[in-house]
């Protein structure tokens, strides 16, 4: 299936809140963009793509965290096809609890799943240990979409899907076509500059995952 087509797809689950069935799309898109830009597949490059675009994260998420520091509860290893993966970054998390589960068709439960926005289109900002998994905040899947298509190995792609994303830069929401914004991660990156950026709570968060 092509990057366009995955993404088209992702789009129209994630518009109807099925945001683990969205990351069955969504992430496959990452490792196919990985792979047109290293020349390879596999963990390896997925997760270097995912770490190279954590700014992409960060203005997606309207966040107050510093995803290159930020780091996550060990994660349990019957979650990890039995690895052990200790205090995971985001790109980790992705790939060992989302990624791998698809490949492996494991099914994710409720302590894995993605916490929506509220009601009102506003959402708690934090990530929670549950039991045995991480439950991850709605922006995140937005943000693994957002990366796949900013970024520049795919500027060459066409979707004519009408989807857009949006992006809060108070007092500015910017609605920012996705047949336009193909591989324009640097054209972003002029505008997203130009407004001061939130406070930085990563070690806030870390301490209360007692991490």
């Amino acid at each position: 299936m092509k990057i366009e087509d995955r993404v088209r797809l992702a789009f129209d689950l994630g518009i109807n809140k099925e945001f683990l069935p969205m990351l069955s799309f969504a992430l496959p898109a990452i490792e196919a963009s990985a792979k047109k830009k290293y020349g390879r597949g596999g963990r390896a490059s997925f997760i270097k793509l995912i770490r190279e675009n954590y700014e992409v994260f960060h203005w997606f998420s309207g966040s107050f965290l510093d995803f290159v520091e930020l780091r996550f509860p060990t994660l349990d290893p019957s979650l990890t096809d039995g690895q052990t993966v200790d205090r995971p970054d985001l790109a980790q998390v992705l790939y060992y609890l989302h990624r791998c589960s698809l490949a492996h068709g494991q099914e994710l439960g409720e302590s894995c799943s993605i916490l929506p926005r509220k009601p009102d289109g506003s959402f708690d900002y934090h990530i929670d240990k549950v039991g045995k998994g991480i439950r991850l905040p709605e922006p995140i899947a937005w943000g693994v979409l957002a990366t796949v298509v900013l970024e520049p190995i795919n500027t060459n792609l066409e979707s004519r899907s009408g989807n857009y994303f949006t992006l809060s830069l108070p007092p500015i929401t910017y609605f920012l076509n996705v047949d336009l914004f193909w591989g324009a991660k640097d054209r972003l990156k002029r505008v997203v500059e130009k407004y001061d950026a939130p406070p930085d709570q990563t070690q806030s968060v870390m301490s209360q995952l007692s991490i």
